[in-house]
This record gives C-alpha cells, structure tokens and sequence, in this order.
C-alpha cells in the first residue's frame, strides 16, 4: 500500500514500526473475522482461545499501548523530517493508526492527517487535532 502510494502521489511514503519489532499478535495467530468464528465459540473454545492467543499477547499489548505508540511515530516523524529536510509531512492512519494519525494531528509536527476508522475518540478531542482533517469512516 505505501508503494502504491508513493507512486500514485510521487512522493516518499516511510511506514512506522508502530509496534517496536513485536506485534501485538503473532501473524499466524491472525485470522479474518468469517474464519475466527469468535460468535460460534462455545464456552469450552474460550478457554484456549484466551489462554493461547490473547493471554501471552498481554506483554505486547501493554509494550505498545497508544501511548507508547503515539511517541514512537512523533520520535519517527521527528527524525524523518530532520534526516530529509522535509517541510511537509502528513499523516495517514486506518484503526490502531487511525488514533495515531489523529493524536498526532493534535501536535505541530505534521500539517495534515488522514484517520480511517480510528480507535474510539469524543468529539471534544476531534475539535483539538490542529492539522487539516481527513475523515474516513463507515456509517
């Protein structure tokens, strides 16, 4: 997707480690939504599902809560613009990355920031993100 961007848009696109080298869940682990079937799990499914897949994630849940993860991506922009000499820099988010983009829509270190389907927010802190605004989200 950063490829298709940079391309489309003729730009450097950088794509940051929100999670530090260690995702919250284990690609293997990761399943869709229709092949989880977490809906039809019956009590006794539950128990290994949280015992060996969210329980040993707990660690790299509480490594790269969002708060944890805000400070790398502005550490990242930080170093980026001062490694490029970039002027502009805009950040885009879908989810996880979608209250990420919009937290560091609230600081002056990028102008602009496209947020898909964040994490939940209020309206109270929408009103004190300070870069243009780019919302994308389904009804």
């Amino acid at each position: 997707m950063a490829d298709q961007f940079a391309k489309e848009l003729d730009c450097d696109v950088w794509v940051p480690d929100y999670f530090a080298g260690r995702p919250i869940m284990p690609l293997t682990k990761m399943k869709s939504i229709e092949h989880a079937n977490l809906g039809k799990l019956s009590g006794f499914d539950w128990i290994p599902f949280i015992f060996f897949d969210i329980l040993p994630n707990i660690p790299a849940l509480i490594a790269s809560r969002p708060s944890v993860s805000n400070a790398r991506v502005a550490s990242f922009i930080k170093t980026i613009r001062e490694e490029k000499n970039y002027q502009k820099i805009g950040c885009v988010g879908y989810c996880f990355g979608g209250s990420v983009a919009a937290n560091i829509g609230t600081t002056d270190i990028v102008q602009s920031v496209a947020i898909f389907h964040p994490s939940p927010f209020t309206v109270d802190f929408a009103k004190t993100i300070k870069a243009a605004a780019f919302w994308g989200s389904a009804e």
